[in-house]
């Protein structure tokens, strides 16, 4: 699946606006947690993004996961870049 579609299929299944979610996710997340590392940002335990991303897609997510699995990964990485990248931003 390309980002196109993976995007469309998480819309479809009430996952939207996905990359300001993330975002918001991580920001909240290091702001409670500021030792928080990326690995523990891209846990699937739960309580974590993606475990949230899991619980909104409902009992489809068997059947999608391991397509959006990656494309996931990426835009956590990505939100947490950014959130990080505007911390350092505000401490200089």
């Amino acid at each position: 699946m390309n980002e196109k579609q993976i995007l469309q299929v998480l819309a479809q299944l009430g996952v939207s606006n996905l990359a300001n979610a993330l975002t918001a996710g991580v920001a909240v997340l290091l702001a409670t947690n500021p030792a928080a590392t990326d690995a523990d940002l891209l846990s699937e335990d739960e309580g974590t993004l993606k475990h949230t991303i899991r619980k909104k897609i409902g009992w489809l997510v068997d059947l999608v996961w391991p397509s959006i699995q990656g494309y996931l990964d990426q835009a956590i990485r990505t939100a947490i870049a950014t959130v990080r990248g505007e911390a350092q931003g505000e401490n200089i």
